[in-house]
């Protein structure tokens, strides 16, 4: 007898948990959903990140902010996410430092295995320019320079492991050209000193690039997309170029702590997507290059993760990039 109360007992309790974590998804959101920008505000990815919270929030009704933890190439921000608690609160608007920092960095804090991944934002190319150190005008004809010049000429970047270094490093190991890597800590020194003549080439976003293209110091001569950009119609694919292995496409989405409900994923996952597909979204975001067809959710943009991650790890073990501390 006092077995089976116990088991009735317990029955019973299991039963009011469950309909109160039931109850409690049902809710959701009850709290302000925080979108973590692992980067400084002011930039193209922060505001991306702070458009998607605003119209999400529109919406929805739900309270969504976002906040800024920059630091470590991204790390800083993505562990903060990764150690609060996975109730759908806190989210991180991520990028491609997430794969790429754990590949080359000795004391990356977390990686793309610790988040599960809910809707890509949008994408964008990287882009490849000379300045005065490098008279060409196509890549046909700074293909044919770099191989007259073995090891004399230079790229700029903005750091070791970031996306336009591994544009680089596929661009060298695509042509056959020996060309140094020239790290900065941070793309617009990079450019800056392309144009001034002291590097030859320079990789970064076409936002980078406008003001010198403007007064000629710079020249763009090809994008590493699967596709021409709305930002700079007018420059060519590495593919369409016959290098069809340079495709470097730097992302934005948006990722919840592993251990994230799944209910509360099903909801921020199509209300994001929602977002990111309407014609506000697209239309406001011309200004930060968001093209049609970035959208990718759940599973897809799962898949499109580890592709990029075997593609990264591909070009670092083929260049010799060695992990630093």
């Amino acid at each position: 007898m006092i077995s089976l109360k116990f088991r009735r007992y317990a029955a019973g309790v299991a039963i009011s948990m469950l309909a109160c974590a039931t109850s409690a998804v049902a809710a959701y959101p009850e709290q302000t959903i925080t979108l973590i920008v692992p980067f400084t505000a002011g930039g193209t990815t922060d505001q991306a990140a702070r458009l998607v919270a605003q119209l999400l929030q529109a919406s929805t009704g739900a309270s969504v902010v976002v906040e800024n933890k920059p630091g470590a190439g991204g790390m800083i921000g993505a562990q903060h996410v990764k150690k609060a608690e996975p109730n759908g609160y806190t989210l991180l608007y991520g990028s491609d430092s997430l794969i790429l920092q754990p590949l080359v960095q000795k004391s990356a804090l977390t990686s793309i295995d610790d988040f599960i991944p809910l809707v890509r934002v949008r994408t964008s190319p990287t882009y490849m320019g000379v300045g005065p150190a490098a008279p060409v005008n196509s890549v046909k004809e700074l293909v044919a320079l770099a191989k007259s010049r073995p090891g004399k000429l230079d790229y700029a970047t903005g750091g070791v492991g970031e996306v336009n270094h591994m544009s680089g490093a596929a661009f060298a190991l695509a042509a056959g050209v020996d060309i140094v890597h020239v790290p900065y800590k941070g793309v617009l020194p990079a450019i800056t000193d392309t144009a001034a003549g002291h590097v030859a080439i320079v990789w970064g976003g076409s936002i980078d690039f406008l003001p010198y293209l403007k007064t000629g110091q710079l020249k763009v001569l090809a994008q590493a997309g699967t596709k021409r950009s709305l930002a700079m119609p007018e420059v060519p694919t590495f593919t369409e170029l016959g290098y069809p292995d340079v495709v470097i496409v730097n992302w934005n989405g948006i990722l919840a702590p592993k251990g994230t409900p799944p209910e509360v994923v099903k909801w921020l996952t199509e209300k994001i997507a929602a977002v990111a597909t309407s014609p506000e979204f697209l239309e406001r975001g011309k200004i930060l290059a968001i093209e049609p067809g970035d959208m990718l959710k759940g599973q897809a943009f799962a898949d499109a993760l580890a592709q990029q991650q075997a593609r990264y790890k591909t070009i670092i073990a083929k260049s010799g990039i060695r992990l630093v501390d």
